[in-house]
């Protein structure tokens, strides 16, 4: 999952794993997904549910490689 993520500071795109949408979204990935399909409408009542909502993430770096060069990315 991409999310914009804001405090008084800042706003920085994190990326995040299923554990992190279940908090979010209340489901899986997979029942999010299964929901969308037959109700649109159900679903974006979800997404509009988790939208601005206020949440406590431990954000961490990340060490990546480009180009064979060992570069952190996060903050």
């Amino acid at each position: 999952m991409s999310m914009a993520c804001a405090d008084f500071s800042d706003q920085a795109w994190l990326q995040s794993f299923n554990d992190v949408g279940e908090l979010v979204f209340g489901m899986t990935a997979d029942v999010l997904h299964d929901l969308k399909m037959p109700d649109k409408a159900e679903f974006n009542n979800v997404i509009q549910h988790a939208t601005c909502e206020q949440y406590n993430f431990s954000v961490g770096p990340k060490a990546t490689r480009i180009t064979n060069k060992r570069v952190a990315s996060g903050f």
